[in-house]
């Protein structure tokens, strides 16, 4: 089985890569060229407008794209991403064999470099699958099409759905009735309703991954096993494809 997250606004521009991990070139990179060329005509003040962030950030995004080399290897994807998810998920401490494990296992959609593996190797970027800019005429959405959505189930394997609403729409209108596609659901039991709180399910994603990772589980069903900071499987409020966890 693969699962999927989806990536972190928040990227490292370097990490202590250990010695036996691979780095290995992404597999939409023609397209992230594609995309490059059009996002380096526009100015920072722009992408300010565009990605409704602060001036710093539009320049930082603005300095990453002008300086983006592709000849440059960058550092695996599993390590580059900074958020709630990854720092739970907690790769650091994977061993060389966790980590290929890890990149047989896991996915990451993004709006810039489409289906990264764990040891793709990326450089810092900024561009949200759900952003408002347009490449020749297409949303970010239009643009990758059903591109990621064949990668990732080329191998015919049972896909777990860790990722945001924003990019999991990547992968969902393809799907065909023979794809098995299970979204997992992290919600906190509260004064009478089921509700779900937005930082727990996020760290609650990232630490089901170091389980998969860890416990190298192979199929979906094993995952039914997860119990962290009180999530455990509720059998009722679950079907074939959506898995709940109840806080």
């Amino acid at each position: 089985m693969i699962a999927i997250l989806s990536p972190a606004k928040n990227m490292r521009e370097t990490f202590p890569v250990p010695p036996g991990v691979p780095i290995t070139r992404p597999l939409f990179l023609t397209e992230t060229m594609e995309l490059l060329t059009q996002l380096r005509t526009l100015s920072a003040w722009e992408l300010e407008s565009a990605f409704r962030v602060n001036p710093q950030i539009a320049l930082d995004a603005f300095c990453h794209f002008q300086d983006f080399d592709p000849e440059r290897v960058g550092i695996p994807s599993l390590y580059a991403y900074a958020g709630l998810a990854f720092t739970n998920l907690g790769a650091g401490d994977f061993t060389v064999e966790e980590m290929r494990f890890a990149n047989d296992s896991l996915r990451i959609l993004s709006g810039f470099y489409g289906l990264l593996r764990p040891c793709d190797g990326v450089l810092p970027y900024r561009l949200e699958m759900g952003c408002k800019l347009r490449f020749d005429g297409k949303t970010v959405y239009q643009f990758w099409g059903d591109k990621m959505y064949r990668a990732l189930f080329s191998s015919g394997e049972p896909v777990i759905n860790l990722a945001s609403k924003e990019y999991s729409k990547a992968i969902e209108p393809y799907l065909q009735p023979t794809d098995r596609f299970i979204t997992c659901e992290f919600v906190t039991f509260r004064k009478g309703k089921y509700t779900t709180i937005a930082t727990s399910a996020k760290m609650a994603r990232g630490q089901m991954c170091r389980f998969l990772v860890k416990e190298r589980l192979t199929c979906p069903e094993q995952l039914c096993a997860f119990s962290w900071e009180g999530y455990t499987f509720v059998p009722e409020r679950s079907d074939d494809s959506h898995y709940c966890f109840v806080q």
